[in-house]
């Protein structure tokens, strides 16, 4: 709901996506970031790292899943982002990504921050440097189509500077409890559909659906 969006975020702007995809392109072909447009047709949330680095104006930027609730102020995250920080409610799993932290300092001279979740993480625009993201996708082999290939990239972007953990006690996954303001549900994983759609075609997903059945 457009109008919704408008009365919390007056001064934001809702793009429709053939608006982005003519922007974005545009300066992908423009400043020959090819590994990063490959990444974008190949991933969902690829396009969402790629669009956001091109596309953001603010300051710091702020990415929320859809399937994530809140209930009392953000207070935390408020405060992380008005000092300009890195912020990330946390993963269950300490290692939420798609290769190790082995390759991951081999590709990124960095180890992904540990338990980072993009269901809702804030960044400086600045940190958002696809010059950077493209010569780490440009070694051969990452997987781009894989579930957790952006969140990998966000925890490397993470762990080249300070960031905040955001505390458990208020910023849950999965479960609500009395003291939670805010949930990040994470119980479909429908970005492995999307992946696969994008991927294989719809009609491939559909005859394997039914076979299955």
């Amino acid at each position: 709901d457009q109008q919704r969006l408008k009365n919390h975020f007056p001064d934001g702007r809702v793009f429709a996506k053939e608006e982005r995809d003519d922007r974005v392109l545009l300066h992908l072909d423009e400043h020959d970031l090819h590994h990063c447009k490959e990444f974008r047709e190949a991933n969902v949330f690829g396009e969402r790292l790629v669009d956001t680095s091109v596309l953001a104006k603010s300051e710091m930027v702020i990415n929320m899943d859809t399937d994530c609730l809140t209930f009392a102020p953000l207070e935390e995250l408020h405060s992380v982002v008005a000092a300009g920080e890195v912020a990330h409610i946390q993963d269950p799993q300490a290692h939420p990504f798609s290769i190790t932290d082995e390759e991951a300092k081999r590709r990124f001279g960095v180890v992904p921050a540990p338990h980072f979740n993009a269901g809702l993480c804030a960044f400086p625009r600045e940190r958002f440097d696809l010059g950077r993201i493209e010569n780490w996708l440009s070694a051969p082999g990452y997987p781009m189509d894989t579930h957790y290939a952006e969140q990998t990239i966000l925890a490397a972007l993470a762990a080249l500077g300070p960031s905040c953990a955001l505390p458990q006690s208020r910023y849950t996954f999965g479960t609500r409890h009395d003291d939670a303001a805010f949930v990040h549900y994470a119980d479909h994983y429908l970005s492995e559909t999307r992946i696969s759609m994008r991927r294989d075609g719809q009609k491939q997903i559909l005859h394997q659906l039914a076979a299955q059945s």
